[in-house]
């Protein structure tokens, strides 16, 4: 075993130009490769944070049955009522991971003054809840 590594140190520094560059290349390689690998966990987490906290969209969405699938069509038809919205509040009160539940509506649609149509997209949020979600951001 020693002999063979005898033998490839003396191969290194016999081409010790062309040793070096190999080297120089594999090292650079490697630092390319982990900034590149921490510039991507970067960018997924600032896209998790700000769809969370910037948004205000928080971990979990709930919606009824179907709405996936009818609701484009009739969205009015699976809005989620008092009764209903109360009971998940009350089911996910149990857990103290939850710190905020807080109803959202999101409209889309056309708007025309009878010469020129636009497209609008909005979101309706209660303030305070959005204020609290910003408040509880972990630095």
């Amino acid at each position: 075993m020693f002999t063979w590594l005898k033998i490839a140190f003396r191969n290194l520094c016999k081409n010790r130009r062309r040793s070096f560059f190999t080297i120089l290349a594999i090292g650079l390689g490697f630092a390319a490769v982990n900034v590149f690998g921490g510039f991507t966990a970067y960018i997924f987490a600032s896209l998790r944070d700000g769809y969370i906290y910037a948004l205000g969209n928080g971990h979990l969405t709930i919606f009824k049955k179907g709405f996936l699938t009818h609701g484009k069509l009739s969205p009015e038809r699976y809005l989620l009522d008092t009764a209903e919205t109360q009971s998940i509040n009350e089911v996910l009160h149990g857990f103290s991971e939850i710190v905020l539940m807080t109803p959202q509506l999101h409209i889309s649609g056309l708007l025309s003054n009878g010469e020129v149509s636009t497209i609008f997209m909005a979101v309706g949020r209660v303030p305070s809840d959005l204020r609290t979600i910003n408040r509880v951001h972990p630095d």
